[in-house]
């Protein structure tokens, strides 16, 4: 688990199955939750020009283009963990 002021990083990964699983349990349990997701395949390479601009999208494996994290209030780090296991 990361820190980040008062949340914990609870789930980092490129599954988007799983993702919406570990979200459904934390709902279920009303475990406040954020959420942050970044796109692999886009990024700074200039002024709004991606990588995929220049290569497209030859040779990137889509099932790892999207990066998914998922925190939780520092007070319900361990249930939520525990709860995701």
């Amino acid at each position: 688990m990361i820190t980040i002021w008062n949340r914990f990083e609870i789930y980092a990964g490129f599954d988007m199955c799983r993702f919406n699983q570990v979200l459904d349990l934390l709902a279920m349990e009303n475990i406040r939750y954020k959420y942050r997701t970044i796109d692999q395949s886009s990024g700074g390479r200039g002024f709004g020009q991606s990588s995929r601009a220049h290569y497209g999208t030859t040779g990137i494996n889509l099932k790892f283009s999207i990066m998914y994290y998922i925190y939780v209030h520092r007070k319900d780090a361990d249930r939520a963990s525990a709860l995701i296991k």
